[in-house]
């Protein structure tokens, strides 16, 4: 009887080293793919730097407004990706970057672009949750390109303004709004601002995450998003 229950012991003592093995080894694989995905992350983020520098050096050696404001379109989408890679970079879990804390600063590199962006002031409400990695990057180009609009055509002859970004998810949708109280939208900005190239690219981005965008008029010009989250 002895002879057994040793015999028990010894076999339940192999079973709990090899399953303790086998979870460090599962934990130490898991840190090299952190450690990997943040290099990955952390060289796109330079990548991407080393392209907003050569579209300003275009930008500075041109003369033509129009191909000005293009190449800076491009330069902003670019930096919205960039600061969502920083984020991800500086954050130990993807899966639990706050919107909050990226459209924040998302809107205020935005603003920062603009000669008189710092006139205008900005407020991101709620967003105390995470969105999966699928939808960080729509959304991301979403927000910068109704920000950039609201900054180039809702605060013309304005003193000040501000820009208001806000976030809710309930059970199953997220719902994001992008508002200024700016002067509304008139005949000629809305072919300026709702024909180009930037809102095909916010209408395209709304599909592809499987959601509707409405835009209204009250006190400024405000678009609401919704999307499954």
């Amino acid at each position: 009887l002895a002879e057994e229950v040793l015999r028990m012991v010894a076999v339940r003592a192999s079973g709990e080293l090899e399953r303790k093995i086998s979870q460090e080894k599962i934990a130490l694989l898991l840190a090299e793919k952190d450690l990997l995905l943040k290099e990955v992350h952390h060289r796109i983020k330079n990548n991407m730097s080393s392209v907003m520098g050569l579209l300003d050096l275009q930008i500075f050696s041109l003369s033509d407004a129009q191909t000005i404001e293009a190449l800076q379109d491009a330069r902003s989408r670019v930096q919205s990706m960039g600061v969502l890679y920083d984020k991800l970079y500086r954050t130990e879990d993807y899966s639990q970057l706050r919107l909050a804390d990226y459209l924040d600063h998302l809107v205020r590199e935005i603003r920062e672009v603009f000669p008189d962006g710092r006139r205008i002031g900005q407020l991101v409400e709620g967003g105390d949750f995470s969105l999966g990695t699928q939808s960080q990057f729509p959304v991301g180009i979403i927000v910068n390109e109704l920000v950039t609009n609201a900054l180039k055509y809702a605060f013309r002859g304005r003193d000040q303004g501000r820009i208001t970004v806000s976030a809710t998810r309930d059970e199953k949708t997220v719902t994001l709004v992008v508002a200024d109280d700016g002067i509304g939208i008139d005949d000629s900005t809305r072919r300026e601002g709702n024909a180009g190239f930037g809102m095909q690219l916010v209408n395209n981005l709304v599909g592809q995450i499987g959601g509707t965008i409405r835009q209204e008029q009250d006190k400024g010009t405000r678009y609401t998003i919704r999307f499954p989250g």
